[in-house]
């Protein structure tokens, strides 16, 4: 059994130091990771999504992993975003 806290920190690590293809095979990862852990990372993506700080290859990734998750904090930062 894999530790989704361990994931989640390996995640972040490739999301902050990987290539833009890994960055992408680490966002579909995270998807399927439903902790506090998860929420609090894709949170700081979209933070720097929001601050045009992403590389363009993966906003959208970053996006619909967080429309994956279905949380309310998520919605609202991606709500003013978009705004």
């Amino acid at each position: 059994m894999v530790d989704p806290v361990a994931a989640v920190k390996a995640i972040a690590d490739v999301l902050e130091k990987g290539s833009p293809a890994e960055k992408q095979g680490a966002l579909t990862a995270i998807t399927s990771i439903q902790n506090p852990e998860a929420i609090a990372v894709l949170s700081a993506q979209i933070d720097k999504l929001t601050a045009h700080q992403l590389p363009e290859e993966i906003q959208l990734d970053v996006i619909d992993a967080a429309i994956a998750h279905d949380n309310g904090q998520l919605k609202n930062k991606l709500a003013q975003y978009e705004a």
